[in-house]
């Protein structure tokens, strides 16, 4: 939490994205969809599929985060929940084109 609790690292993706709107990028994909995601860039770029990258896998057991301390990190950070829901509606957009093609 006191990672959370730091400043500097609260909404780091809507810093990082300040000035830029989503849907003027060529693509935006969501990481719990990597694969499909990833797939349908390399269609999009015309490019052979590499197959799939898990370079960040962790061996590490997973430290139990409290509901409590899920929504403080959700209030801590509403404007990069807001970029991630506006991230997977652009999504469910472009699937949904390409289903009715």
């Amino acid at each position: 939490m006191e990672y959370a609790r730091s400043e500097m690292n609260q909404n780091r993706m809507s810093k990082f994205l300040k000035g830029l709107k989503l849907e003027d990028l060529f693509f935006v994909g969501i990481q719990e969809s990597f694969d499909e995601d990833l797939r349908d860039l390399f269609e999009r770029l015309g490019w052979k599929n590499a197959g799939s990258f898990h370079q960040n896998s962790s061996q590490h057991e997973k430290s139990f985060v409290s509901q409590n301390e899920r929504e403080e990190i959700k209030r801590l950070n509403l404007s990069d929940v807001a970029l991630y829901q506006e991230a997977v509606a652009l999504r469910d957009q472009r699937i949904k084109t390409i289903m009715q093609k």
